[in-house]
């Protein structure tokens, strides 16, 4: 009777939860109105709100895998059979089909030898691949959208089993199935907590790039800075005593006269007295060599710098007080105390101190070989025909004009057609031209070229004129058929009119034959 009277009340209630009416009766039956059944919507069920559960290897594509995977190799093979690449040349990047210029040591070696001019080239170890930081980009990029994922689907889990908790700690029983419903979703919920922490890892572990690794090593050396600077205060504030009385330390305030027995916070109480502790280890050859080359690289940027300070600063003798100030050539200070990194090499006097050291500089040369000089030759000869032919060039581009109004020569670029009160720099004015004997230069340059070319050029320079006389032959006939003359009755002049556009003008147009 009941199970027929939940049937027809509720259609569909399952037996096993027994009769709904014995659990909602009240205590008088005959005063209790039956509920009408509620009607329930159909159902359909919607997969939109499922998520995807990523692997903790985002997925790479086999051909990126592939270049990751491969070394590059040499690509020109001049003493090699495509062995593994060590270097990358600039210079010779324009000649590779690939354009990348990768070398072995060998061939390189071959390519460059010693009488030709340095190129620019870098160790394959200190180059920067972009294809592969795009790779390792887009795989982190990956990450960080499936931690996203899981962040997401972790806060679905989590809603979902507080409020099966509530249920399940009502006083009503819960179906066999719910049960093993909610363990599927606590077991989700683990495995999920898991591969957010396997995703944190992966994201923590991946490569910086460079601007984010520079960033970094700047913010650590500021934070080391402002320790030791906080460090510098508290011991310029605090000083470090001893009783004697009971031999103990205590630390005394400079500013408010105030002891005390404990270390101030930033500084210790052994902060004083100690003493960097050396570990020694035994270094293999490669790291032997590594050390090495830091500390030669460190020694020539120190030399740098104080090169570039030497050209900046300058050291004058003050007459009135005998001693030696500082002068700032850029920004014109002047400084009593001696620039950083100057150190004790401070002979930045005038330029009368310059040339017995230079001198004596030049003296103190070992004698060059027989190819170093060589060397050294060609590149001066190079360098001097080099600044001759950029000041011909130079002085093909400009020409100096005289101005009637303000009595003076101005310089004006036929190429980019700007004009200025001043001098070019490489330019000689004795080379410059006016603008009369500039175009005769360039009619002149013409028929040289034409009197004194080869066969071969005279030929070309006839098949450019009948070429250009067609052209232009054609273009007046397209003209003509586009253009008409009208003559105007009013003023007996004639005006040309276009056929396709229906303009009008009185000049005629260019081209067209009278």
């Amino acid at each position: 009777m009941h199970a027929e009277s939940s049937q027809c009340a509720y259609p569909g209630w399952p037996a096993c939860f027994g009769s709904p009416l014995e659990r909602a009766r009240y205590a008088d039956q005959s005063t209790r109105p039956l509920l009408k059944p509620p009607v329930l919507p159909p159902t359909i069920q919607d997969h939109s709100h499922v998520k995807r559960i990523v692997q903790i290897q985002p997925p790479v594509a086999r051909a990126d895998r592939a270049y990751l995977a491969t070394p590059p190799t040499c690509a020109f093979s001049i003493a090699c059979k495509s062995d593994v690449a060590t270097r990358k040349c600039y210079h010779c990047a324009r000649f590779d089909a690939q354009r990348t210029g990768y070398y072995c040591d060998a061939c390189f070696e071959a390519r460059h030898p010693p009488v030709r001019l340095a190129h620019s080239w870098t160790f394959l170890c200190d180059e920067r691949d972009s294809k592969a930081d795009w790779i390792d980009h887009l795989t982190h990029l990956k990450l960080e959208q499936d931690f996203l994922e899981l962040n997401g689907m972790l806060h679905h889990t989590s809603s979902f089993l507080d409020i099966t908790a509530q249920a399940a700690a009502s006083q009503y029983p819960i179906e066999r199935k719910m049960k093993t419903a909610i363990e599927t979703m606590t077991t989700i919920d683990t495995g999920i907590r898991t591969l957010m922490g396997h995703v944190k890892k992966s994201l923590k572990s991946k490569h910086l790039t460079r601007a984010d690794a520079v960033r970094k090593i700047q913010e650590m050396w500021k934070v080391r800075k402002a320790r030791k600077h906080l460090k510098a205060l508290l011991r310029s504030v605090y000083q470090r005593m001893e009783d004697p009385a009971t031999g103990n330390i205590y630390y005394f305030n400079k500013m408010t006269e105030t002891a005390q027995w404990d270390a101030p916070i930033g500084l210790t109480a052994d902060n004083d007295h100690r003493k960097r502790k050396k570990v020694k280890r035994q270094l293999n050859q490669v790291e032997a060599a590594q050390f090495i080359q830091r500390a030669y690289r460190r020694r020539l940027a120190i030399e740098s710098v104080r090169r570039l300070i030497h050209k900046v600063y300058r050291k004058v003798h003050d007459p009135v007080s005998g001693r030696y100030y500082y002068y700032n050539r850029q920004t014109g200070e002047v400084s009593w105390t001696k620039p950083k990194l100057l150190g004790r090499h401070d002979d930045i006097s005038s330029a009368d101190d310059k040339k017995p050291a230079r001198a004596a500089h030049v003296t103190n040369q070992e004698p060059l070989d027989a190819q170093e000089g060589a060397q050294r030759i060609q590149r001066m000869v190079r360098c001097a025909m080099a600044r001759r032919q950029v000041r011909a060039m130079i002085s093909r581009v400009y020409v100096k004009v005289w101005d009637d109004s303000r009595a003076q020569f101005y310089f004006y670029n036929t190429v980019t057609k700007a004009v200025s009160w001043e001098k070019p720099k490489w330019v000689d004015e004795s080379d410059l031209m006016s603008p009369r004997t500039h175009r005769a230069a360039l009619v002149q340059e013409k028929v040289n070229a034409i009197r004194h070319g080869s066969s071969d050029e005279a030929a070309q320079y006839l098949q450019r004129l009948i070429r250009r006389r067609q052209a232009r032959r054609k273009l007046q006939q397209m003209l003509a058929e586009v253009y008409e003359m009208v003559l105007d009755e009013a003023t007996g002049e004639y005006f040309y009119h276009n056929k396709r556009t229906g303009c009008v003008s009185w000049s005629k147009p260019s081209l067209i034959a009278s």
